[in-house]
């Protein structure tokens, strides 16, 4: 019953940080283009 408990969990903590990826990856591109732009 333990793994049982541990496998949703664990999805869920995989879920959160690939959204925080996501929300990184978009942080970077706005930055790149402010960059492209001020140049």
């Amino acid at each position: 019953d333990e793994p049982r408990i541990e496998s949703p969990r664990k999805i869920i903590i995989e879920e959160q940080v690939i959204e925080l990826c996501h929300e990184a990856l978009k942080i970077l591109f706005d930055q790149n283009k402010d960059f492209s732009n001020r140049s």
